[in-house]
């Protein structure tokens, strides 16, 4: 049985038709991920304006933290892959800010074809 890691790594990969139930369903994993980095976000700043419980609006706001200071830790680490975007470098840094290596680790792979060719 794999790991929930290797599971989740498949489902956002490239090859997320690996991952059955995103092949059962036809949901490209890199596009369900990058859903719920936005779902997290939303979710911790709505929980400013509605009313969570105590308990859950704190945990949804500490792991948008945490998923916000792991990308910035990322933007750094990663920067000659978040470089690569066609676009502006604000906005390379800014999809890497919201979702990490699911905005640069195609940019990599894609260099990676590149210079293998």
């Amino acid at each position: 049985m794999p790991s929930p890691v290797s599971a989740l790594w498949r489902a956002t990969s490239k090859h997320y038709h690996e991952c059955p139930i995103a092949a059962k369903r036809g949901v490209n994993g890199n596009n369900f991920s990058r859903s719920v980095c936005l779902l997290v976000y939303a979710l911790a700043i709505a929980s400013y304006a509605v009313s969570f419980s105590d308990g859950v609006a704190t945990t949804v706001r500490y792991g948008a933290l945490i998923l916000l200071v792991a990308h910035a830790i990322e933007v750094v680490v990663c920067f000659k892959y978040v470089k690569l975007y066609k676009g502006s470098i604000a906005a390379s840094i800014g999809l890497t800010l919201l979702f990490g290596l699911l905005h640069w680790k195609p940019l990599a792979n894609a260099a990676a074809r590149q210079k293998a060719e």
